[in-house]
């Protein structure tokens, strides 16, 4: 994962440590290989959790646009 994001490990790990805190994520296996998957509540949310995040990005290219011309 690391060098799929061209970042160093302790990013990474920081970063899905806070997914983990946050149930958005669950952890199966330990340390080195752990596999990550979408926590439950998540796959429950998965929609809803879509259509914010679609939300967001269209607003982010429309204030981007703004700001191009």
């Amino acid at each position: 994962m690391t060098e799929l994001l061209g970042l160093d490990y302790k990013t990474v790990r920081h970063h899905l440590k806070v997914l983990q805190d946050n149930k958005i994520i669950t952890a199966a296996g330990d340390r080195y290989g752990t596999v990550y998957f979408l926590s439950s509540c998540m796959e429950k949310n998965y929609e809803v959790f879509k259509d914010h995040l679609d939300k967001m990005w269209d607003k982010f290219k429309s204030e981007k646009d703004i700001d191009n011309k």
